[in-house]
């Protein structure tokens, strides 16, 4: 059923606008793993998150089709360099931050960045339309 309703509020949205609420929900859905009471409640916000996310690289190479046609290696190339760049730089800043804040805390800041990619994402939709 909630496939279903993605599939067709995607095919009624552009790539860029399906991104924005999936980064604020995957992070919001992060914040609020970072903060549960139980084991129970942090893995259902970690399921639900991870169920999210998981449409970021497809709808991310459609994009990538669509907007650099004629250099695709270029673009799919540099798409996959700053992911990688980005997940060695978060391994950095979770092992700076381990050793002077316990694991939710760490959680809870590292979050926080997919807030502010949302609302870039929500601006700049906003201005090309």
């Amino acid at each position: 059923m909630l496939s279903r309703l993605a599939t067709v509020w995607r095919a009624t949205t552009s790539r860029t606008t399906a991104a924005e609420p999936r980064f604020i929900a995957a992070s919001t859905l992060l914040i609020g793993a970072s903060l549960a009471g139980t084991l129970t409640t942090f893995l259902a916000f970690l399921l639900a998150a991870g169920v999210g996310v998981s449409a970021f690289h497809p709808v991310t190479y459609a994009a990538i089709e669509e907007s650099a046609p004629d250099r695709p290696g270029w673009a799919y190339g540099t798409f996959e360099f700053w992911g990688s760049a980005a997940v060695f730089a978060m391994f950095l800043v979770h092992g700076l931050l381990l050793s002077s804040v316990e694991w939710k805390t760490i959680l809870l800041i590292t979050s926080l960045p997919g807030l502010a990619i949302g609302a870039l994402y929500l601006l700049v939709s906003r201005r090309t339309k």
